[in-house]
């Protein structure tokens, strides 16, 4: 029982007040919990997502990238890109290679 529980405790007589403080105390402190919990998962989420990305990139670091398109900027800016169709490595502009 937290120390605000306590204090209701003491000054409140009414038992059905009491339960009602109790269980909307619960409700708070299991709902911290869950998102504690939430936010503990999202970090390794993140953590595990930035280490899987770098296997990608060392992956398309070996790749020689024998097969590419070329994607224009429909508008004609220079927003185009080019991609390896093996390793999914994207460039801007037209190149053939890295």
């Amino acid at each position: 029982m937290s120390l605000l529980q306590k204090l209701v405790h003491h000054y409140i007589d009414n038992r059905d007040i009491l339960d009602d403080v109790d269980r909307h105390f619960d409700i708070v402190q299991n709902r911290l919990k869950i998102e504690e919990e939430i936010r503990v998962i999202k970090a390794e989420t993140e953590k595990k997502e930035r280490e899987l990305r770098k296997q990608i990139v060392a992956l398309q670091a070996m790749c020689q990238h024998p097969i590419t398109k070329y994607f224009p900027d429909a508008a004609g800016g220079s927003d185009s890109e080019t991609c390896c169709e093996i390793c999914d490595a994207r460039w801007r502009g037209n190149r053939s290679k890295p």
